[in-house]
């Protein structure tokens, strides 16, 4: 009987070490890789609202799409000069 509940004592330890883990190296990428990180946020996102729910799932992806679209052009109108910037 000691056996058993030691390994269920050691088995939720290593979730709960597992958690920790997963939260330090998600602080650690939005500290160092921040574009790299949200991106895997966001595609995370995506991916549990198609799980949850599909319509959720679709206006996530056609969000992301959108403003990583505008994104792209928006500097591609910086590039060329024809933006002019706020100051």
């Amino acid at each position: 009987m000691r056996e058993i509940i030691a390994f269920f004592l050691l088995a939720a330890l290593l979730a709960v070490a597992f958690k920790i883990a997963v939260l330090l190296l998600l602080l650690a990428g939005l500290i160092f890789r921040t574009e790299a990180t949200i991106g895997l946020l966001v595609v995370s996102a995506i991916i549990a609202g198609f799980v949850a729910h599909p319509v959720i799932g679709i206006v996530l992806l056609a969000t992301a799409l959108t403003t990583s679209l505008y994104f792209k052009r928006r500097e591609a109108r910086q590039a060329k000069g024809t933006v002019k910037l706020l100051r």
